[in-house]
C-alpha cells in the first residue's frame, strides 16, 4: 500500500540521494561548534580543492556561502570575486543570472535599498520578481540535474524570496507548491509538509490543492520512516491522522482518498485508537463509488478486528460475516472463518457473564452452526453442555456430549464427558446409561487416580441398583471385589448387596457364599474391621446359623431316641459353634440374639427330651422309671438354658434390651414364673382431695 501512497511522489524520490560533503557541512559544522578565526581559510580552502578538482560550480558555491553566512564581512567582497573567477575559469558564457542575482541581492526586500526606497518598488517589483523566479527556477534545475538534497535549497531559496516579496501573483499557489516540493526534495520535511499544508488550505482557487494536500501526506510519512524516537514517533503520526482527515473533507474526490483513509487507520492502530481506527474504516467501505476490493477487504477487516478488540462481538461477528462475503485466498478466508467463531464464542461468555445462561448456551451451539470446522467449536460445544447440566438441562446435554465424544475421540475434553453424562444421566432417570459412563470413568483413571477409579466403580453399581436390574448390578459389585479388596468398608458393603441380590434373584447358593465372605472379610480385615464391618459379619454369621437352629428344633426325638438324639446334638453342635462365632464379634444387636438362640436350644432340647417317645411294651413302673431318667437327663440343660437366658436378660443393667433380650425374659418366664411371671398391679386413683 505504501507504493500507492508513494505514486505521487515517485518522480522526486527517483532523482534523490545523500551526499554530505561541501559547504553545507561546513555552515553546519562552525554552527554546531562555533566560529574560529580560520574559519574563512577552511571556506577558502574548500573552494580551492573544488578548483583543484575541477568543480567549478561547486567552487562558486563554496565562496557565495561564505558571503551568505557572513555578508557584512570585510571579506565578503573578495569571496563574491572569487564566485566570479570561479564561473569565468569554469568558461561560462554568460553572466546573466550571477547579475539578476546582484540585482536581487541589491534591490530585493531584504536589502537596504529597498528599505530606502518605498516610492519606487512599484517600479521595479514585477521585473524583480522575474528575476527571482527565472533564479529560483535556474536553481531548481540544477538539484534536479545533481540530485544533492542539500543542493534544494538554493531554489527554494529564491522561492520563498518570491513568496515574499510583495505584491502576491496570480500564481502564487503554483509558485508555493513548487517552494514545498523544492523543500521535500532538500529532504526538509516539517518545512516542507507546512508549505504543501498551505498550499493546499490557502489558496482557494488552486486546481492541485489535493495534490498538494497529499504530498503533505507524504512527507509525513518520511518523518515516520526515519525511526523519530517514540515520543516524536508519536507526535508526528497523530498530526499525520489529524492533516488525513482535514485532506478527506476538504479533497474527498481525490483520487487518493481511498488509500489516505487505509493509512490514517493504520495510524491509528499504530497509536492504540481502534475505536477510530474504526471510525475510519468505516468511512473507507461506505465511500461511493466504492474503493477497490483489496480496500474493502482491508476496511472490513480492520471493522471486524477492531469491533472484537472493543469487545463488542455482535457488531465483529456482522463484520467478519461482510467480509468473507468476498473473494480472498483460501487460506485467509479460514483464518476469517475462525475469527468469525470466536466473535460468538465471546458473545456466548459475555451473556453468561451477565446470567443469561440459556441465551448463553444457544450461543455457545451457534458457533458449530455457523463455522463447523471451527478449532473453538469443541470448547463452545462442551461449555454448552456445562451449562445445560448446571442448569439441570440433562436432556440437551446428552446429545451435546455424545456428539462431542463422537466427533473429538481424542481430545483431552473427551475423558471428562463420562463425569457430565454420568450426572446428565442420572438426573433423566436413566441409570444404567449412567452406570456405564461411570464405568468408563473407572476404566480411564484406574492407572492415574486410583481412588477416583474405585468410588467410579463402586457408584456405577449403586446406578444399576437403582436401575432395578439385579444382575447388573450382581456382575458390578462381583467386578468391584476383585478389583478393588480394599478397603474393607466397601468390600463387605459390597459382599452384603450381593447378599441381598442373590436372595431377591432366588440364588440361594450364592447368597450363602457371600455370606460366608462376609465373615471372612471380617476376619481378614483384623483391627481395621469398623463397626460396619463387624456389624455385617455379625449378621452373616447369624443368618449362616439359623438354618441349624431351624433344622435342629425339626428333629424329632424318636425311637430309638439314641440316634434320634445323635443326630438332633450333632446339629445343635453346628448351631451352638455357628451362635457363638455370632457372639464372639461382640456386636451387641447380633450377640443378644445369638445368646438367646443358645439358650432357647437347651431349653428345646430338655423339652423335647421330656416329650420324646417313649420305647413299646413298658409298663406303668418302667414308663415312671423311664420318664425319670429322662428328666434327669433334660433339667441339666433346662438348667443351662437358665443360665445362659439369665445373663442375656441381665444386660438390661447395661441397658441393652432388644427384642432378643425380651425374648430371654419370655422364656424365664415360663421356665421360672415364680421369679420372672411376675407384673404390676397398676390401681387408678383419684386425683380428689377430701
Amino acid at each position: 500500500m505504501e507504493n500507492n501512497l508513494f505514486a505521487g511522489t515517485q518522480r522526486v524520490v527517483r532523482l534523490a540521494f545523500r551526499n554530505l560533503d561541501g559547504p553545507e557541512s561546513v555552515k553546519k559544522w562552525f554552527s554546531r561548534n562555533g566560529k574560529r578565526d580560520y574559519e574563512p581559510d577552511i571556506y577558502r580552502s574548500l573552494g580551492q580543492v573544488y578548483l583543484s578538482q575541477e568543480r567549478f560550480r561547486d567552487a562558486a558555491e563554496a565562496f557565495d556561502m561564505f558571503v551568505q553566512v557572513y555578508p557584512d564581512s570585510t571579506l565578503a567582497p573578495e569571496f563574491s570575486s572569487l564566485q566570479i573567477d570561479a564561473y569565468q575559469k569554469g568558461g561560462f558564457p554568460t553572466l546573466v543570472l550571477p547579475a539578476k542575482e546582484k540585482f536581487i541581492q541589491h534591490y530585493g526586500i531584504n536589502s537596504d535599498y529597498w528599505s530606502r526606497h518605498p516610492d519606487i518598488r512599484e517600479e521595479y517589483v514585477s521585473l524583480l520578481k522575474g528575476h527571482i523566479l527565472d533564479l529560483a527556477e535556474y536553481h531548481h534545475v540544477l538539484a534536479q540535474k545533481s540530485g544533492n538534497p542539500a543542493d534544494y535549497r538554493n531554489p527554494a531559496r529564491w522561492y520563498q524570496e518570491y513568496l515574499d516579496t510583495p505584491p502576491a501573483s496570480e500564481d502564487q499557489g503554483k509558485v508555493n507548491h513548487r517552494y514545498a516540493e523544492v523543500l521535500y526534495a532538500a529532504e526538509d520535511y516539517p518545512a516542507a509538509i507546512n508549505e504543501f499544508e498551505r498550499t493546499a488550505y490557502q489558496y482557494q482557487g488552486y486546481e492541485k490543492g489535493g495534490d498538494a494536500a497529499f504530498n503533505a501526506l507524504v512527507a509525513y510519512q518520511q518523518i515516520l520512516d526515519s525511526n523519530p524516537g517514540e515520543e516524536q514517533e508519536s507526535s508526528w503520526r497523530g498530526k499525520k491522522i489529524a492533516s488525513a482527515q482535514q485532506y478527506g473533507q476538504r479533497f474527498p474526490e481525490h483520487p487518493e482518498v481511498p488509500n489516505v483513509l487505509h493509512d490514517t487507520a493504520e495510524d491509528q492502530l499504530a497509536l492504540g485508537d481502534v475505536e477510530g481506527a474504526v471510525k475510519t474504516a468505516g468511512i473507507l467501505v461506505n465511500r461511493q463509488p466504492p474503493p477497490s476490493a483489496e480496500l474493502l477487504r482491508y476496511g472490513w477487516a480492520t471493522i471486524a478486528n477492531g469491533e472484537f478488540d472493543l469487545g463488542r462481538f455482535k457488531v465483529a461477528e456482522m463484520a467478519y460475516g461482510k467480509l468473507l462475503d468476498m473473494q480472498m485466498p483460501s487460506e485467509q478466508r479460514a483464518q476469517y472463518r475462525e475469527k468469525l467463531a470466536v466473535s460468538i464464542y465471546r458473545q456466548a461468555e459475555q451473556q453468561q457473564e451477565q446470567g443469561n445462561l440459556d441465551i448463553a448456551a444457544a450461543t455457545f451451539l451457534r458457533v458449530g452452526q455457523a463455522v463447523p470446522e471451527a478449532a473453538v467449536r469443541k470448547n463452545a460445544e462442551f461449555d454448552a453442555a456445562t451449562l445445560f447440566i448446571n442448569q439441570g438441562r440433562g436432556a440437551d446435554a446428552i446429545p451435546v456430549l455424545e456428539a462431542f465424544r463422537q466427533r473429538y475421540p481424542d481430545d483431552p475434553l473427551t475423558d471428562t464427558i463420562p463425569d457430565k453424562l454420568a450426572i446428565a444421566y442420572e438426573k433423566q432417570g436413566n441409570y444404567t446409561a449412567a452406570a456405564g459412563e461411570l464405568q468408563l470413568i473407572a476404566a480411564n483413571y484406574k492407572g492415574d487416580d486410583p481412588e477416583l477409579s474405585r468410588q467410579a466403580l463402586w457408584k456405577a453399581a449403586e446406578m444399576q441398583d437403582r436401575a432395578e436390574q439385579p444382575q447388573a448390578s450382581i456382575a458390578l459389585y462381583q467386578q468391584y471385589l476383585q478389583e478393588w479388596p480394599q478397603p474393607y468398608d466397601f468390600r463387605s458393603e459390597a459382599q452384603f448387596r450381593l447378599v441381598e441380590l442373590n436372595r431377591k434373584t432366588g440364588n440361594s447358593e450364592q447368597e450363602s457364599y457371600w455370606l460366608q465372605q462376609l465373615v471372612t472379610s471380617y476376619r481378614e480385615a483384623g483391627s481395621d474391621a469398623n463397626d460396619r464391618v463387624a456389624w455385617l459379619a455379625a449378621y452373616a454369621s447369624f443368618t449362616l446359623a439359623e438354618p441349624h437352629f431351624a433344622e435342629f428344633k425339626r428333629i424329632a426325638l424318636d425311637q430309638p431316641l439314641k440316634a434320634s438324639l445323635a443326630a438332633k446334638t450333632e446339629v445343635m453342635k453346628k448351631a451352638l459353634a455357628d451362635y457363638q462365632a455370632v457372639a464372639d464379634i461382640g456386636v451387641a444387636e447380633y450377640a443378644t440374639a445369638a445368646n438367646y438362640k443358645i439358650g432357647e436350644m437347651y431349653r428345646v432340647l430338655a423339652r423335647d427330651l421330656i416329650a420324646s417317645e417313649r420305647p413299646n411294651g413298658l409298663d406303668e413302673l418302667e414308663l415312671e422309671e423311664y420318664t425319670m431318667l429322662l428328666e434327669d437327663k433334660a433339667f441339666p440343660y433346662e438348667d443351662q438354658a437358665i443360665d445362659i437366658l439369665i445373663a442375656n436378660a441381665n444386660l438390661v443393667t447395661d441397658d441393652i434390651y432388644d427384642q432378643w433380650v425380651k425374648k430371654s425374659f419370655g422364656a424365664l418366664a415360663e421356665l421360672i414364673p415364680g421369679r420372672y411371671a411376675k407384673f404390676e398391679q397398676v390401681e387408678s386413683y383419684v386425683d380428689i382431695i377430701y
